[in-house]
Order: C-alpha cells, then structure tokens, then sequence
C-alpha cells in the first residue's frame, strides 16, 4: 500500500486525549496510603501577641488506600504480516495499543465503578451496590445562559462560598459536543468570522466518548486524584502463540483514581437542553431608545 494510506491510518488512530491532562496525575508506585484535602479550609484566629494558638485544623483530611488495578490489552499478529511489512505494521500496533490504553483510562476516570477499577466522574463515591458505586442522580440542565450556568455550575462549584473557582471542566460525548454544545457557543463576529467555544464562564470544553449521550460531567479536573503505580508499557512475545505462527504485541498499566470527594463534579443532564439560548452578542436584542411622542 502506498505510505499516505499509512500515514492517514495513523493519523486516525493517534487521537488526543485533552481529558487525560486536566486531571490530577500521582506516582503512586510506593505508596499504600494517600492523605486527600477533602474538608473545608478553617480561618486561622486573630488575637493578641501572646494569646494561646486557638484554631485546629483537624478535620479536613481522608487517608485512601492505593490499591492498584491493571489496564492490559493485547493484539496477536501473524507472523507472515510481519515478514512482509514489520516496520509499518510494528508502528501500526503500537498506536492500536497505547489508543486502546489511552481509551482505557478515560472510560475509568469518567465512567469507572470502583470495583477493579477506578471509582469515575460519574459515580456517587459514597454509596454503593453489589460492590459498585451507584450513578449520581443527574440534574437537567435547561441552557447555557449566563445565570443557568452561574447558578448550577459555578456557584455549587464554590461550596457555599469557601472557594474560588477560576477554572471549570466541562466534558460531553462527543456526538452532544456537535448537536448541543456547539450550536450554543459558537459566534459569528463583525469581521464575517466565526468563532468557536464562547462561554460566559471561565470553562474548558472537552470532548471523551467514555461520557454516556445526554450526560454533561462538571468540575474542576485537579480534583480527580489518578494514581500511577507504573509506566506503560508495550512489550511482545512469540512463545504465546507459537503454533499458531503469531506474535502478541501487550501493554499494561497499573493505575487507581477517584474523584477526591462526593461534590468534586457534577452531572447533569442534556437530552432536552436548549441550544438556542447562548452567551453570544451578536444574538442579543437591543434595548429600543425611547423617542418623543408627538403632541395630538
């Protein structure tokens, strides 16, 4: 085959994964415990120079086990494929692998039930069932209107006011991206250009399919907590299926992650939003000037 048919193949498959670099990554690889800020910060007192140190801050820290799983996957190739093309189909592999771990770890921080796997964006961590974690009850979000999303996503993000919150995640399949968000966050300039991703929030817009349809996860991505307990990796073996004539390409990570509380993200609910209803100028009715009325 020609290389370009190659190269676009690979195009394809080496996809970005935005959500992987806004959340909270941590070498974990020697660490049975970790000690997760989950309170609320306590003021420190005021008072005279020699008055007795007053306020303790005890009460906002949870110890959380690291106990490891592993993401694994495999492809077995036969031999002869290799014989007539190693190098490209080597490469091939490979980007099947690390695009399949890659998935993998999405699909666990957004939708992971806690057992065997990570505890995800979607889940109660509280609550569970059978050893799963439930679903979180999604709340419908009707707009992307300045005072729906004020007052359903950054005010709550505030814990009643105890936090500042300058920078939101926002992350939808990417199918209600293009059907839902978009028409409402894209906006035509004077110039005749249009621009895309106008929120009038401080928001990051992104796209994972591990998100299910109708379903929008808000929160702040640092505070997912994702423990790496070590490099991934891809190795291959000939001996596995040797009669077979083939060799397996594998690759494996272990890793742990939760959202570091109950409140950390929100989920709502898209199916009915409203997508004519947008912060963009271009759309607003102005005000009508008042004007004289002539005497009868």
């Amino acid at each position: 085959m020609p290389a370009t048919v190659f190269e676009r193949v690979f195009e394809d498959l080496e996809k970005q994964h935005p959500l992987l670099s806004e959340i909270d990554f941590v070498n974990t690889t020697a660490t049975t415990e970790w000690i997760i800020s989950v309170g609320d910060v306590q003021t420190a007192w005021w008072g005279k120079l020699c008055a007795e140190i007053k306020e303790v801050l005890d009460n906002g820290f949870e110890k959380t086990k690291t106990d490891m799983y592993k993401l694994n996957a495999y492809i077995p190739v036969c031999n002869a494929m290799l014989d007539l093309g190693p190098e490209w189909l080597d490469r091939y592999v490979r980007a099947v692998l690390l695009e399949a771990m890659a998935l993998g770890l999405e699909v666990g921080i957004i939708d992971g039930n806690g057992k065997d796997q990570p505890i995800g964006m979607l889940r109660d961590v509280e609550n569970m069932t059978n050893g799963e974690h439930d679903y979180k009850t999604p709340k419908a979000l009707s707009d992307l209107s300045p005072l729906t999303l004020a007052s359903e996503v950054m005010e709550p993000l505030t814990r009643e006011g105890k936090r500042i919150v300058d920078n939101v995640l926002l992350v939808v399949n990417p199918s209600d991206y293009w059907k839902k968000v978009f028409p409402a966050t894209v906006m035509l300039t004077s110039s005749g250009n249009y621009v895309t991703g106008i929120l009038p929030i401080p928001a990051k817009i992104t796209q994972s399919s591990a998100v299910p349809s109708g379903k929008l996860v808000a929160g702040i991505g640092k505070d997912y907590f994702l423990g790496i307990g070590s490099t991934q990796e891809v190795k291959t073996s000939t001996e596995y299926k040797l009669l077979d004539d083939e060799t397996v390409y594998y690759a494996k990570q272990y890793a742990t992650g939760r959202p570091k509380d109950n409140e950390s993200f929100l989920v709502f609910d898209i199916a009915d939003m409203d997508t004519t209803v947008s912060f963009n100028v271009n759309n607003t009715t102005p005000t009508p000037t008042p004007t004289d009325t002539p005497a009868s």
